[in-house]
């Protein structure tokens, strides 16, 4: 009886399918943009491994106000400075300078939501594998469904960033900004590289 009622009940939309069933974590619904659901787990702590190595490289990369592959071009960039004949010490100058301007920044939006994409997932992923390609798309979605301001003023992206909360910002104009100045670096790394190196380096950051 008790088998037949279920079957009824599922069969009229009233019993959905819990997400993630094979899953041995806990896992809860974290927020929706665009009729999306998106899930967490119970604490950031228990995020599985190989997911979790994500979530450690994009962290250090938003403490660090850019990302690694940023500081790969950089670092060639100098290099190649250094090497001329002679040493032009105000480019040099300028490059030292850009990371000093870069930590000074409250925040790098986009690695937030490179932080967010694998904290935070959808039904159609694998909860304990982070896959760069399929949460590539799921930012675009993002961005696309919502502005900053009013991804960034979810509770949960306040709890992952809790920096955030209390700053007298607009993070909308905040991230435009941030944008531009980063433009603006890109290109006066991309000047201090050989052809090759910007194939390497640019087609990446940009």
């Amino acid at each position: 009886m008790k088998k037949f009622i279920k079957l009824l009940f599922t069969r009229a939309g009233m019993v959905k399918t819990k997400p993630f069933p094979e899953s041995k974590y806990i896992i809860k619904e974290a927020f929706e943009v665009d009729g999306v659901k998106y899930y967490e787990m119970d604490s950031i702590f228990n995020i599985p491994c190989l997911r979790g190595l994500g979530a450690l490289k994009f962290y250090e990369e938003m403490n660090m106000k850019c990302s690694a592959d940023f500081l790969k071009a950089h670092s060639a960039a100098v290099k190649n400075e250094l090497r001329r004949n002679p040493i032009d010490i105000f480019k040099i100058d300028q490059l030292n300078n850009m990371l000093s301007e870069r930590l000074n920044f409250v925040v790098e939006t986009d690695m937030v939501y490179k932080l967010a994409s694998v904290v935070y997932f959808d039904e159609n992923e694998n909860p304990e594998e982070y896959e760069p390609e399929y949460n590539q798309r799921k930012i675009e979605k993002w961005k696309k469904a919502e502005g900053v301001n009013a991804f960034f003023l979810r509770q949960p992206i306040q709890n992952l960033v809790p920096f955030l909360n209390g700053q007298d910002i607009d993070i909308q104009n905040y991230s435009m900004a941030v944008s531009e100045i980063t433009k603006s670096h890109l290109e006066i790394i991309s000047a201090s590289l050989s052809d090759e190196q910007r194939k390497i380096y640019m087609t990446v950051l940009q």
